[in-house]
């Protein structure tokens, strides 16, 4: 069994990285397996299953997405569980986090350092993807969602009431791309929140040919998730994840 391990910072990149895989995989059969972290000030951390699977699974394609509830919390559980995690064969271990809020554009490289250290490296290192400044700035950068959300959400509407223009400006310079999302959706009285209900609407609307064939020269991070899970795909026949 081919199988990665992906640490997300919270419920919105879960379910986005989920349909990101289901759809660049295509009629590839995969498990996922979804958790959530929980404790780790007042009791001990431990993983909740969120979705029940088979325990008898010999081959194919396995997917662990773990919620860290929290992006501080993305690089400790990946050094927690670093170990277990390779004992079971896993071949990629990812975290994906935002920038914002404890990080300007600016402290990237040093958000990028403080990721890396202290973690193990051998049989390989963890991968770290940055949503700069946060998830939403991909979203954003999709616009060919907005109007299946609402046909009144075009470009010109968007670039006359907010100042920008998601199809042509850098996403990634956008200070607060979850508050911009708001406020686009606020333009035709829909609404962007963190609930389950409201992300999986989004992730629902969004190109993923696009995402995949576009995306990823605009987002470097992007870029680079994108090799690792064309690896997981082929079966890892380097046996080893790509780094930043």
């Amino acid at each position: 069994m081919h199988r990665i391990a992906i640490f997300v910072e919270g419920q919105t990149e879960q379910i986005f990285i989920e349909r990101l895989i289901k759809e660049i995989a295509g009629n590839i059969g995969i498990v996922f397996d979804r958790r959530k972290a929980t404790g780790g000030s007042s009791y001990p951390r431990r993983m909740i299953s969120l979705k029940t699977i088979s325990k008898n699974l010999k081959d194919g394609f396995y997917v662990l997405i773990v919620d860290s509830t929290g992006e501080q919390s993305v690089a400790s559980d990946i050094n927690d569980q670093y170990n277990s995690l390779i004992s079971k064969n896993y071949k990629a271990i990812v975290g994906i986090r935002d920038v914002y809020p404890n990080f300007s554009f600016q402290e990237i490289t040093q958000l990028r350092t403080r990721l890396s250290s202290h973690q193990e490296i051998i049989p390989f290192p963890p991968q770290f993807v940055l949503a700069i400044m946060e998830i939403e700035a991909w979203f954003l950068a999709e616009y060919s969602h907005f109007e299946k959300l609402d046909s009144r959400l075009t470009i010109e509407k968007i670039k006359t009431e907010m100042g920008f223009d998601p199809r042509a400006d850098d996403m990634m310079q956008r200070p607060h791309p979850a508050e911009d999302l708001k406020n686009i959706y606020g333009l035709c009285c829909k609404t962007y929140n963190k609930s389950k209900s409201t992300v999986e609407t989004v992730v629902s609307l969004l190109d993923y040919a696009r995402i995949y064939l576009e995306l990823g020269e605009k987002f470097s991070d992007l870029k680079e998730l994108f090799k690792t899970i064309d690896s997981f795909l082929d079966g890892f026949p380097n046996s080893q994840t790509t780094t930043n």
